[in-house]
């Protein structure tokens, strides 16, 4: 009879202890609730993102800059983007510098397929850069090479390496100099997404956000958009930085900022969301974008009406 009361008194003490366990391990879950990390991942890192108004975020860029800056969305470009950049680049006088780091294949030192691509373009000249080693992309020869450039195209691949090697640094630094004094930027897929502080690495539905290159202020670019359905992806980035403006690009188009007007090249769409323009719509709501075809032209002074 004493053994079996000391049993029943056990098992009381274990029953009373699993049930605390259990209302502590719930009351945690409860009060730490869905972090925003989960929807967009963003590194604990020094460095701070400014936040400046949405009209500056459209105004400035390229206002205050006498160059173009020509996103493409990735995939095969047409002809007519690739010979406006030619011929925005200085065209027979124009010194075109590729950057093909984005490429795993840059790695091995055969560069001839980033070469050939500009091939039946009549440059005065065409050269690689490419770095292994971030350390080296402050050499005096390397910004020597970016002084010299009237174009730069920066090809596509994976985004991080780009910003691995080259952000913060004088190449970055050089190619954000090169649109001040008149010349051309371009970039095609993660040549793109590299172009915002603010840049969209991965994720399919739910984006991880590091820093790119302050190209383009206060926005937030996107490539492969309609073809990889990026949608979500870009609403959900736009939603957790509402300064910036969202720009989704689709494959074979182009976004042309020039000094006093925006264009739309190629043969697809460009989605732009902001989230000011949709106040009462919730994070877990994808935004409504604006979407502009192929052929439009918007003066820069006009653009932020298109997200009102």
């Amino acid at each position: 009879m004493k053994i079996w009361q000391s049993l029943s008194t056990v098992c009381g003490l274990l029953a009373v202890f699993y049930w605390f366990f259990l209302s502590s391990y719930a009351s945690d879950t409860v009060e730490q609730g869905p972090a925003k990390s989960e929807t967009v991942t963003v590194p604990q890192v020094s460095k701070t993102i400014q936040t400046t108004s949405v009209m500056t975020s459209l105004e400035t860029p390229m206002q205050k800059r006498q160059g173009n800056l020509m996103l493409c969305g990735g995939g095969k470009l047409p002809e007519e983007i690739r010979s406006r950049f030619f011929t925005l680049g200085g065209a027979n006088n124009g010194s075109l510098v590729v950057i093909p780091s984005a490429s795993p294949s840059s790695d091995n030192s055969d560069h001839a397929k980033f070469l050939r691509y500009w091939q039946n373009y009549t440059w005065k000249n065409v050269k690689i850069l490419h770095i292994l080693n971030r350390d080296d992309a402050g050499d005096d020869d390397v910004v020597r090479l970016l002084k010299s450039a009237t174009a730069i195209w920066i090809a596509g691949g994976d985004q991080n390496r780009l910003a691995t090697r080259y952000q913060g640094t004088r190449v970055e630094s050089q190619i954000a100099e090169l649109i001040g004094r008149g010349g051309v930027v371009g970039g095609t897929s993660a040549g793109s997404a590299i172009a915002s502080s603010v840049m969209i690495a991965g994720g399919q539905h739910m984006p991880t956000i590091k820093y790119g290159f302050d190209l383009l202020p206060n926005a937030i670019v996107d490539q492969h958009f309609s073809q990889r359905n990026r949608y979500s992806r870009l609403s959900s980035a736009v939603q957790n930085f509402p300064e910036r403006v969202g720009y989704g690009i689709d494959e074979g188009t182009a976004l042309l900022f020039g000094p006093e007007k925006t264009e739309v090249i190629g043969r697809g769409n460009v989605y732009i969301y902001h989230s000011k323009k949709n106040q009462s719509v919730s994070v877990q709501a994808e935004l409504a974008p604006t979407v502009v075809s192929a052929g439009t032209t918007i003066a820069n002074s006009e653009l932020f009406t298109l997200t009102e």
